[in-house]
C-alpha cells in the first residue's frame, strides 16, 4: 500500500532509475501516454509484436474466443482454434513445412527455450548426446529468460547475469562494411 506523498510504482518495472510514460490508448501503430504525447509503436512487445493497436477485428475475434475458452493447457488439451491455426500456418510456411507440426508458445523467450530444448532432445534420442553446442551471434537478443540470455550475444544485457549464465560460443555479424577479418570483399 502507498503512502501519502509516495510515487513508487507497485510495478516491477525494467529499470529503477527511469521514469516510465503512462500509456493511456493506442491506434494502429500509435501509442498515446497520459499527457498527451504520441508515439510511434516500434517497441510492440520486444520488437516482435506489431498486430496494431485498437483494430476492431482483432478485439472482436479476441472477445468471440475468450467467450468461448480463455486457456487451457497444451499438456492436457488441443482446440479447434489451434488445430486450424496450425494448419494455416503450415500451409503459410511451404511445402518444405508439408506433413510438419506447430508447438505453440505464450511468447517468445518460451519459444526460445522450447527451441532449445528440442534440439538437444533431438540429439540424444539420435544417439548424439554429446553434441550440446548452441551457436549464435555477437549481438543478439533471443529473449529475457536465463536460458534464451545464455545463447544471447548482447553483452551489455549479459554483464549482470553472467555468473548464472551458461557459455556459449558467439559469432560475429555478416556485415562486410564492418567485416572483423578487414576481407574487403566477403564471398556468401
Amino acid at each position: 500500500m502507498k503512502k501519502q506523498g509516495e510515487s513508487r510504482s507497485s510495478v516491477f518495472r525494467r529499470s529503477f532509475r527511469k521514469e516510465f510514460p503512462v500509456a493511456v490508448r493506442g491506434e494502429g501503430v500509435y501509442v498515446w501516454d497520459s499527457a498527451g504525447n504520441k508515439y510511434l509503436d516500434l517497441a510492440g512487445s520486444a520488437a516482435v509484436n506489431l498486430i496494431g493497436h485498437g483494430v476492431p477485428e482483432i478485439s472482436a475475434a479476441m472477445t468471440e474466443q475468450a467467450g468461448k475458452l480463455e486457456f487451457v493447457h497444451t499438456s492436457q488439451f488441443t482446440t479447434p482454434i489451434a488445430e486450424e491455426y496450425a494448419e494455416e500456418l503450415l500451409a503459410f510456411a511451404g511445402k518444405h513445412f508439408e506433413g510438419g507440426a506447430v508447438y505453440f508458445t505464450c511468447g517468445g523467450s518460451e519459444s526460445v527455450e522450447t527451441a532449445l530444448k528440442l534440439a538437444r532432445q533431438y540429439q540424444v534420442e539420435i544417439g548424439q548426446s554429446q553434441r550440446h553446442q548452441i551457436l549464435s551471434r555477437h549481438q543478439s537478443y533471443h529473449g529475457s529468460t536465463l536460458g534464451a540470455l545464455s545463447v544471447s550475444g548482447n553483452k551489455r544485457r549479459r554483464e549482470i547475469y553472467l555468473p548464472m549464465v551458461r557459455e556459449f560460443p558467439h559469432i560475429g555479424m555478416p556485415y562486410c562494411y564492418r567485416c572483423a577479418f578487414d576481407c574487403r570483399e566477403c564471398q556468401w
